[in-house]
């Protein structure tokens, strides 16, 4: 049986990041356990660069999936963004030349990088991934690159729905037969200790349950 968690941003990277600078009335923390419904955002200004094809802004907003069980499968993930820019400058090499943010788990990108160079305040992105096999790194990156540091990234926040089959529970036997058991308890010192651990042996191996 399938479950489902929507997660909004849990932190932010405080250190692999690249910018010029964050505004004061708008910091980082205004994105964080920010939905798409927000209305305020977190200002990232772009660090100024003389090379258009290069990532020179980039931040990472972070995700808290321990609420997903050891073991479970991650069917898929569905994350929406709320994100733009102050203003956009048209023409050949306007301002900024690109901005995008892409979900990633670690350093693996979990989809395509989708552009938000837009000064709409209701732009939302969507950024999905199907059949993953680890979220425990989950977060999306912010990037992009500007030849003015005038410009800056709005970041609103983020509703992001995992769906996710849990590891089948533990059944071990009982009085001959096998019975599904919600926990383990351990007796240290005279005192039963619930575990929420076990390790089995497997055909050789041990393995944790």
């Amino acid at each position: 049986m399938t479950k489902t968690i929507t997660l909004n941003f849990s932190d932010y990277d405080r250190n692999d990041h690249m910018y010029d600078r964050v505004s004061t009335s708008y910091p980082l923390s205004n994105a964080v356990g920010a939905s798409t419904a927000n209305t305020t955002y977190s200002a990232v200004y772009f660090e100024e660069s003389t090379d258009s094809t290069v990532v020179s802004t980039y931040i990472y907003y972070l995700f808290d999936t321990s609420g997903i069980p050891n073991g479970s499968k991650i069917e898929s993930i569905d994350c929406k963004v709320k994100c733009s820019v102050n203003r956009v400058q048209n023409g050949n090499n306007g301002n900024p030349r690109f901005a995008r943010v892409v979900l990633m788990n670690g350093n693996d990108a979990l989809c395509d990088a989708v552009s938000f160079r837009t000064a709409s305040t209701n732009n939302v992105v969507t950024l999905s991934a199907t059949d993953v096999d680890d979220v425990s790194s989950l977060r999306v990156k912010f990037e992009g690159n500007s030849k003015s540091n005038q410009y800056y990234m709005r970041i609103y926040g983020c509703t992001c729905t995992i769906t996710y089959t849990p590891p089948p529970p533990f059944q071990p036997k009982v009085d001959g037969s096998f019975k599904t058991v919600e926990g383990l308890y351990v007796n240290i010192g005279g005192v039963w200790v619930k575990s929420y651990h076990a390790w089995v042996k497997t055909d050789g191996s041990w393995i944790e349950c």
